[in-house]
């Protein structure tokens, strides 16, 4: 929820760092099921649509492992889409969230089959509108380094674009 104008977890927050006064809203971004509860089925849904889940046997040692490690902490708590600037809710962006779950997912499959995991995520649904601002990442309850999450699956989408 937003805590005094900041998108945060409910259950980390302490009252000790919120000020004598505690503003509690409902999350913008997402539709309003009642009082604080907003529905992000918006976020599953996106994961389904670009199917960025693995397939059996499809897992490969990676020498990336403090980046997959830390971008599998994410919670899917909302708080990045609330703070990007480019995520409205209303048009096909999916947002930090997504794109941390593409790198994850091309990170962990075989350089033979990137090109077509790549092509299959629909990269530009998760980086074409994408302006770097970052405040995904200072958000972050989990504190994943999504910029350097960003930057890997832009640098994999690249290589694939003029490396066919």
């Amino acid at each position: 929820m937003v805590i005094n104008h900041v998108p945060r977890l409910a259950c980390s927050t302490m009252f000790g760092d919120t000020g004598p006064v505690v503003l509690l809203e409902p999350l913008s971004k997402f539709p309003l099921i009642a009082d604080l509860r907003v529905d992000r089925s918006c976020m599953y849904d996106s994961l389904k649509e670009l199917k960025l889940w693995l397939q059996e046997n499809e897992t490969a040692a990676s020498d990336e492992f403090y980046l997959l490690y830390a971008s599998s902490s994410c919670i899917m708590c909302g708080c990045c889409l609330e703070v990007c600037p480019n995520y409205t809710g209303t048009d096909t962006f999916c947002g930090p969230f997504a794109e941390n779950a593409a790198s994850r997912m091309i990170m962990q499959t075989p350089d033979s089959r990137q090109q077509a995991t790549i092509a299959k995520t629909a990269v530009p649904r998760t980086t074409a509108h994408c302006s770097k601002s970052l405040s995904c990442e200072v958000i972050c309850p989990a504190h994943i380094p999504l910029a350097a999450t960003i930057s890997r699956l832009n640098r994999r989408y690249l290589r694939q674009m003029f490396h066919r």
